[in-house]
């Protein structure tokens, strides 16, 4: 593990070199999947280093993720390759489908800002780290997998997230009634949903994954403790390479 951890630079130079390759050779479909990486980080609650929302302009920013994936991505198909623009365009729909039912006015938009005010600093620094978790377990674990082993690797990936954040600490809500983490973990899973449907059939549940895929589901356990990475790579852009990669085979 530590001889990984060490060559992460060069790991990111193989990486954003790959991207530039599969995803057309162009500067700026390198800067759409950053931005894209952005947006639906932010979606998940899983950026690090971005709070909570606390008040009406930072909720009105968080549920601009949506629009502003779908702006970028109208960007991205002009640069992209066929199958990476299928897979963007299926993040992308269930983001803007996700975003506009969570921020509607009345009681969606309610429950969006009843969860923020619940949700500690904690709480969220927990949910961070699960995401921490995600990506590098997806970027990590790329370069030592085969490609048979690497749409497990994606689809596992994410259901370690769901299992991460189901066992986090749950504050206490002022509205004793509201689940926390049954609001997050609906939303994730109407993120993420479509996305994974189409690439987990035979993995589509942990214990699929420990079933059907146990050597990937054993290498994600060891990379399951946060204290040993150091840097958030590029969630969509590796998503992105592998699916090409695959699809180029």
């Amino acid at each position: 593990m530590t001889s990984l951890i060490q060559c992460l630079p060069l790991f990111s130079l193989v990486i954003l070199l790959t991207i530039s390759n599969v995803l057309g050779n162009s500067t700026n479909c390198d800067a759409s999947v950053e931005k894209m990486d952005k947006y639906y980080k932010e979606a998940l609650f899983i950026k690090q280093g971005v709070k909570f929302p606390s008040n009406d302009q930072e909720i009105e920013d968080y549920c601009r993720n949506g629009k502003l994936f779908a702006n970028e991505v109208k960007n991205f198909n002009e640069c992209s390759k066929p199958f990476p623009r299928q897979v963007v365009q299926i993040i992308g729909k269930s983001l803007s489908k996700t975003m506009k039912s969570m921020c509607k006015a009345g009681k969606p938009r309610q429950k969006l800002v009843k969860a923020f005010e619940c949700a500690t600093s904690s709480y969220h620094k927990t949910v961070q780290d699960c995401g921490l978790i995600l990506v590098n377990q997806i970027y990590l674990s790329s370069f030592n997998m085969t490609s048979e082993q690497l749409f497990p690797l994606i689809c596992c990936s994410f259901h370690s997230l769901k299992e991460c954040i189901l066992a986090a600490p749950v504050p206490v809500c002022p509205d004793e009634k509201f689940n926390l983490t049954s609001y997050f973990m609906t939303q994730i899973d109407k993120l993420i949903k479509d996305f994974t449907d189409l690439l987990c059939g035979r993995w589509s549940t942990l214990k699929q994954c420990q079933e059907v895929a146990p050597e990937v589901f054993e290498y994600l356990g060891k990379l399951n403790n946060v204290s040993i990475f150091n840097k958030d790579e590029s969630l969509l852009g590796t998503i992105l390479e592998i699916t090409t990669k695959l699809s180029d085979e």
